[in-house]
């Protein structure tokens, strides 16, 4: 199956991404959206450099065209859309919210796309998902029960809207090759990111790591490489294997962070001649375990 080989590298790209976008926003930028803005600069020279080495856009008819910028252009507004759900409530209280994206994927992929899922692949898609939302549950009952407010209803449309992106994606990959596509997607999302760092602290903040390079500009690098990487290898998944299983298969990206995390902790406890009981760590293991039985389950069906 090398359509699983490809979702599971687009996880663990993914989930160093999450990471390095954690490190970025919470010790080196102070704008959200200075991040985003620069990433639309990004964007605008990957793509170019994907048409000048491999497109044939203009071959395309004029519908995928726009139907590839649209999709684009959405994608970006689902990302910001995510950024102001997390500013209104605690990030560990709505991770899993968003992190049931695949589910909706895999009830579109049987809708509109055709897509069929066997009895034993139907519970490795509920082990996944367990095992992902675990994971990303705060620790020892922290925080409180999830408000069914604003922050809710915004980051369940979000996760609806992940969902559509990546059907969408499938359906428009039978009219386009995977290079048009990618290309198409960063050119239509660009413009939006770039709006965003229209606000004043945002483009002081874009100016000032452009113009004195440091840390940050190469940690800012790093995690566009990798998100830039995570997102060819995920086009490589839903061009070869079924979109709902794929996006089932991402969704371990909390797991692979939780364990990052605690890898860190368990090193620095060496490091440290302290000791780590694996009784403080049963959550994470149970949400690695189900994540686990489910992918395996998936590449065994």
């Amino acid at each position: 199956m090398v359509w699983m080989a490809f979702a599971v590298t687009s996880a663990v790209l993914a989930s160093a991404s999450s990471i390095l976008q954690k490190e970025l926003l919470q010790n080196h930028f102070r704008s959200y959206y200075a991040v985003y803005a620069m990433g639309g600069l990004t964007q605008l020279l990957f793509s170019t450099g994907i048409v000048l080495v491999f497109g044939d856009l203009w071959e395309l008819p004029a519908w995928v065209l726009l139907a590839g910028l649209a999709l684009g252009a959405f994608n970006a507004l689902v990302s910001i859309a995510i950024i102001k759900g997390f500013s209104m409530e605690d990030v560990s209280r709505v991770v899993p919210i968003i992190d049931s994206y695949p589910m909706f994927v895999v009830l579109l992929g049987v809708l509109f796309l055709g897509e069929s899922l066997h009895m034993l692949q139907w519970l490795a898609a509920v082990a996944i998902m367990l095992g992902a939302t675990l994971a990303s549950a705060p620790e020892g009952g922290q925080g409180g029960r999830l408000r069914l407010g604003r922050a809710v209803f915004l980051l369940l449309l979000a996760s609806a809207g992940i969902a559509v992106y990546n059907v969408s994606a499938k359906a428009l990959l039978d009219y386009s090759s995977f290079w048009d596509l990618f290309a198409l997607t960063f050119f239509g999302g660009a413009p939006v990111f770039l709006a965003a760092g229209v606000r004043r602290e945002a483009r002081q903040e874009i100016i000032a790591t452009l113009a004195h390079p440091r840390k940050r500009t190469y940690l800012f690098a790093l995690l566009q490489t990798c998100g830039f990487c995570a997102f060819i290898v995920w086009f490589l998944a839903v061009n070869e294997g079924p979109g709902g299983l794929v996006s089932i298969v991402t969704s371990m990206r909390p797991v692979l962070v939780l364990a990052y995390i605690m890898a860190s902790r368990w090193l620095l406890a060496l490091l440290e001649h302290r000791s780590l009981s694996l009784r403080a760590y049963r959550r994470q293991i149970a949400a690695a375990g189900l994540v686990t039985l489910g992918v395996a389950a998936i590449a065994a069906g």
